[in-house]
């Protein structure tokens, strides 16, 4: 455009030569924003790329600080023969992870050093930032030959460290058949309408949900003491192995059976539970038996006393018949008690059998109130004899009135 308007008559052309020098001048400016942003960053970038390498570079230094720390506690193999096999596990188990942690490190640092490096190159200008990657692989390379002798831990270290992985297997192994017992517990409760205990919280939503079935509950208790059984023997096999300390074998034992106790005291309770409405049935039915023979033995005894009255009236009237009658009807009211009693004390050994086989306080209070059943039977037996003697010693009494009067 410059060239065009020196075509242009003089006014006009100086006009537009001026604003043409104007839009070169602010093209030019802009042109020189355009490279000063990308000069800023790419110093900014540079600067952030260094900061990022530093940080990795300090972060891996003291790392190497801590493993050579913790190194120098299992280093010595004297002091190491008097710590504890617990120090010595953390101790070896920190050295290992700071290692693995700093080779991490030591990699993504090494990777963008590289590129940092292969960047100044290619900048002849830029010589002090070529100079100063190289003091970072110098600490880069420095921290790496510090943590080098850790590499491989003492054998003592090593065993110990293998010891610590089976015993947090173990522990998660235990952990789970806890869960599983407690997943049986949870399904155990709803069924049988147990509220959770204080501190005890149920599933979400369980108080609206329909209770799970018994055979659902069973199968989860029957998972979750296969669980515990089977804790119970990889314990046995580590500690046979030497993979687990005595006291370590111990806790974790008593864990396992301290889970399968609070289900085999669930399954108790349930049981006596069932077991008491079982003894609570038998008894009801014994009671009946045993009331009915008492009442029996009851209309016997008034039909005796009641019939020697009336053989005594009737045999001032001269009448026999109606003796041999009553004879009749009291001899088949007391066949009817003694049977009566016979099958209270039959039911009773009967129901004594199956009050055995109930859990220990169920039977117990079942049996005794047998016993006092059984009691109540053979006073009622006794009731039949002394009745008969009480009208016997009546009639003995009358008898010898009789006679007394005569003489």
């Amino acid at each position: 455009r410059l060239v065009e308007v020196k075509r242009f008559t003089v006014d006009a052309g100086r006009e537009a030569q001026r604003s043409l020098q104007e839009y070169q001048k602010r093209l030019e400016d802009a042109m020189k924003r355009i490279s000063d942003l990308k000069a800023t960053v790419a110093e900014r970038k540079q600067v952030a790329m260094q900061a990022e390498t530093m940080s990795r570079i300090e972060a891996i230094e003291a790392l190497a600080i801590k493993i050579v720390q913790n190194g120098e506690l299992i280093a010595d193999e004297e002091r190491l023969k008097s710590m504890p096999w617990n120090e010595v596990r953390e101790a070896g188990d920190a050295t290992r992870t700071a290692y693995l942690e700093a080779q991490t490190h030591i990699r993504s640092a090494q990777a963008l050093l590289t590129q940092r490096q292969i960047e100044a190159k290619q900048n002849t200008e830029n010589t002090s930032e070529v100079a100063e990657l190289a003091r970072v692989q110098q600490r880069l390379q420095s921290a790496q030959n510090k943590i080098a002798p850790f590499r491989t831990l003492p054998p003592a270290v090593e065993k110990q460290i293998a010891m610590k992985r089976s015993l947090d297997e173990a522990a998660g192994k235990v952990a789970q058949a806890e869960e599983k017992i407690e997943e049986a517990l949870v399904l155990f409760k709803r069924l049988h309408g147990v509220a959770p205990k204080d501190g005890e919280q149920g599933e979400e939503g369980e108080g609206e949900s329909a209770p799970p079935t018994k055979s659902a509950v069973a199968a989860a208790c029957n998972l979750g003491t296969m669980a515990v059984r089977g804790v119970l023997r990889f314990l046995e096999v580590q500690h046979r192995a030497h993979k687990l300390t005595e006291e370590e074998f111990q806790r974790l034992q008593e864990r396992a059976r301290a889970a399968q106790g609070r289900l085999d005291g669930a399954n108790a309770e349930a049981k006596e539970v069932a077991d008491r409405e079982i003894a609570r049935s038998l008894l009801q039915e014994v009671q009946q038996q045993t009331q009915s023979a008492e009442e029996a033995v009851e209309a016997f005894a008034a039909a005796v006393i009641a019939g020697a009255g009336a053989g005594q009236a009737e045999a001032d009237q001269d009448d026999a018949k109606p003796e041999k009658e009553r004879e009749k009807e009291i001899k088949a009211v007391e066949q009817a008690a003694r049977k009566a009693i016979s099958g209270a004390k039959t039911i009773i050994a009967i129901k004594r059998i199956a009050a055995k086989r109930l859990a220990g306080g169920a039977s117990k209070a079942a049996s005794e109130e047998l016993d006092t059943m059984e009691q109540r039977a053979a006073q009622a037996e006794k009731r039949i004899v002394s009745a008969k003697q009480e009208v016997a010693d009546r009639k003995f009494a009358q008898a010898r009135e009789e006679a007394a009067a005569n003489f």
